[in-house]
């Protein structure tokens, strides 16, 4: 707590009322070898539930640069907090339909914002003049928990340059990141950013319930998925779909997984009587997380012959 700390007192400001309520006002100089973490704490009431929930944010890095010479300023063109929505991406949709031979139009009309290749254009200036990449470097670092380690090459990096950085967000589940710029080996910007999996609501329901036929050997039946008001024409990349039957002989008997079943009648344990001739059809549901890299017994990476990493969900 800053207010248990003498060397801060009578040097900051924190708003109690007005429209930035909660602000705070920073008036302490920060000698340029000193760092700052910040965070936020508080217990909040829940009127709906009338329970207190504590909360505690993430923490902000504040630190300070010499400005006696020009100073460097980085920008990026994305919001530093990203969330990937995979019900959104379309570029997800298109390799699922090039995988299974389906019509998928072009790459270049799946990309967009909500896409996993996910590009965080980057802009250096000094002195407000916009710097050449020649005379830049850039490193990237993992932050975890305020620790921080250099990322030299990894699956959820597809390109790296001082000017853009191309994230493959489908292997990030939840992540946090430091971009530097460095000139003539120096640091001289930092951002932070942070990648987090959405996991919005999704509904399921089987779309037949028709009745089986004497002498039906199969039932068949389709999952619809839906979400954000929205159907989700091929779920199967991003919502695992397992099919389950119970009958008055057997329950929980599973079969495949994805949208469609195909189930064998008899398998099932439906009776022919009055008593026992139904069947109950039903779902278990999760949305998949991050896909995971395939690798080898020995720890090695699989990739097809461009080098491009095996990766599945």
């Amino acid at each position: 707590d800053v207010a248990t700390i003498p060397s801060w007192n009578g040097l900051y400001e924190i708003a109690q009322i007005g429209e930035y309520r909660g602000a705070i006002t920073i008036l302490r100089n920060t000698p340029v070898d000193e760092k700052l973490e910040l965070h936020f704490e508080a217990i909040l009431p829940d009127t709906r539930l009338g329970i207190n929930i504590p909360v505690k944010t993430d923490s902000i890095s504040l630190s300070t640069i010499d400005k006696a010479p020009d100073t460097y300023e980085m920008s990026i063109d994305v919001d530093p907090v990203i969330v990937y929505n995979p019900f959104l991406d379309k570029l997800l949709m298109y390799d699922y339909k090039i995988a299974n031979g389906l019509e998928a139009g072009t790459r270049a009309s799946a990309l967009d914002a909500n896409s996993y290749e996910r590009t965080i254009n980057i802009l250096t200036t000094r002195g407000g003049k916009h710097l050449l990449d020649n005379v830049l470097a850039v490193e990237l670092y993992r932050n975890n928990n305020q620790t921080l380690t250099l990322i030299d090459s990894a699956p959820e990096i597809i390109s790296i340059s001082p000017t853009k950085i191309v994230f493959d967000l489908r292997v990030i589940e939840k992540a946090d990141y430091v971009i530097v710029i460095k000139a003539e080996n120096k640091e001289v910007a930092r951002q932070q950013i942070s990648i987090a999996r959405e996991y919005p609501v999704f509904t399921v329901e089987p779309l037949s319930g028709v009745s089986i036929n004497p002498g039906e050997v199969l039932y068949r039946n389709v999952a619809s998925v839906s979400s954000n008001g929205q159907i989700v024409r091929i779920p199967e990349p991003i919502v695992r779909l397992l099919w389950f039957t119970d009958t008055a002989n057997k329950t929980g008997v599973e079969w495949q997984e994805g949208s469609r079943a195909v189930i064998e009648i008899l398998r099932t344990g439906i009776g022919d009587t009055y008593l026992d001739d139904w069947m109950d059809i039903y779902l278990a549901t999760e949305q998949k997380k991050a896909h995971n890299i395939l690798t080898s017994s020995e720890g090695d990476n699989y990739v097809d012959s461009q080098g491009n990493l095996y990766i599945n969900n």
